[in-house]
């Protein structure tokens, strides 16, 4: 016959203090871009209607901006990469 260990298993159904702070950080994130997204929308809508272009001119004109505006930053890929796999 095989000896077999029993180790005390303690189960919580609240989860560990960090992964509570992901969640919370995860809905903040969300709910931000959901701002965000409401937020260029309705800039969209106003820019087309003022100035007479379609919403994928707008969008073409928006994807250029951004490129260009996140060019400015000084990114360290490595960091950012460390930064967003160790969960800092």
């Amino acid at each position: 016959m095989v000896n077999s260990l029993k180790f005390p298993i303690q189960l919580s159904t609240t989860p560990p203090n960090y992964i509570m702070e992901l969640n919370n950080n995860a809905t903040q994130l969300q709910e931000q871009a959901v701002n965000l997204l409401e937020t260029i929308e309705d800039t969209a809508e106003y820019f087309c209607d003022e100035h007479f272009i379609s919403g994928e001119q707008f969008y073409v004109m928006m994807k250029a901006l951004c490129d260009v505006k996140l060019r400015e930053f000084p990114f360290d890929y490595e960091t950012l990469e460390e930064d967003i796999y160790d969960g800092k």
